[in-house]
């Protein structure tokens, strides 16, 4: 975020940061850096079990990795290395700079053409390897924590795929914190402190990720009510909660490009995973179209009873 005065010399600063020294002394601050984010997500339950279920169904595709990496993976990195990954991976031809607002956009290539035309291309390919998701059924036991967490995770769409958008509306329906299936059967009654389900768009490969939380003694009630919910999903369908789920998702899509940040990382991410820009109109249409047969015709294909089914809970549960 900056005022539109002070663009060009945002754009010198992220220029540089794109090319940077990386001494020796930094790269291991920056280590410890990483280290203390390692053991601040080791207290947050929910990455806890989040991070067991990523590792569980990708196996050893890379999605599974932690993002942050692991307290020996990080400590074991050298500077040589890093370097090496990133002048091959951040490559002119591997990066999409995007911007919304207020910007004289031919300008913005200029300045952009001068600081960057330089670089060198490595024409970097991504790995698109086979994912089999894996099957596993884990319960973990912490000290630490009070309440059952539960993540469960089964295949979806891809971000490419047009049934991306069927699986926003099915997960709004059925996962919302607000008014959905799950709301309705595990919170409004007050069973679960949080129960949700999200469909995660990757680049050709996707997931469906539902989570709920709630007081221990309550677990064996809860888990059977929330798998109930998921493998039921495709019952009953009306075309009413369709039709509210799709109202409610284009209201998002327009509040969130109301903002030029909401816009740029539209844009963004839009130009990473498709190669090209679709206008909000055509985005708020393709949703508008999901009807509950579509809804249906992507349970067939990807049903929500989970391949992998994680849980967090004390010693005492």
């Amino acid at each position: 975020h900056m005022l539109p005065e002070y663009l060009g010399d945002a754009l010198d600063v992220l220029s540089d940061m794109l090319r940077p020294a990386l001494r020796g002394d930094d790269f291991d601050m920056e280590k410890n850096v990483i280290l203390e984010e390692i053991s601040m997500y080791a207290d947050r339950p929910f990455w806890v079990v989040y991070e067991h279920a990523m590792e569980a169904f990708f196996g050893h595709h890379a999605l599974g990795y932690r993002i942050l990496g692991t307290n020996d993976s990080i400590t074991a990195l050298k500077r040589d290395e890093m370097l090496g990954y990133f002048e091959q991976k951040y490559s002119p031809d591997n990066i999409v700079v995007a911007l919304a607002g207020r910007v004289d956009f031919e300008a913005c290539v200029r300045q952009l053409t001068e600081a960057c035309g330089g670089w060198q291309r490595t024409d970097v390919q991504r790995d698109y390897a086979g994912i089999e998701p894996q099957t596993a059924d884990q319960t973990h036991h912490d000290s630490s924590v009070h309440r059952h967490y539960i993540v469960a995770v089964s295949a979806g769409p891809a971000e490419q795929d047009d049934e991306a958008y069927a699986a926003a509306v099915l997960s709004n329906l059925i996962g919302d914190e607000d008014g959905s299936r799950l709301y309705w059967k595990l919170i409004d009654p007050g069973l679960a402190d949080e129960a949700e389900l999200g469909h995660q768009g990757h680049d050709r490969t996707g997931t469906f990720m539902s989570y709920c939380s709630c007081d221990p003694s309550r677990a064996e009630q809860v888990e059977a009510l929330f798998g109930g919910v998921l493998a039921g999903a495709g019952d009953d369908l009306t075309d009413a909660e369709v039709e509210r789920a799709r109202n409610k998702i284009a209201m998002s899509m327009t509040l969130h490009n109301e903002s030029p940040m909401g816009r740029m990382s539209a844009l963004g991410r839009q130009m990473l995973y498709l190669g090209s820009y679709r206008p909000l109109d055509e985005e708020i249409q393709r949703m508008l179209a999901v009807t509950a047969d579509d809804l249906r015709a992507l349970l067939g294909r990807y049903p929500l009873t989970p391949t992998t089914t994680i849980r967090l809970s004390p010693p005492s549960a």
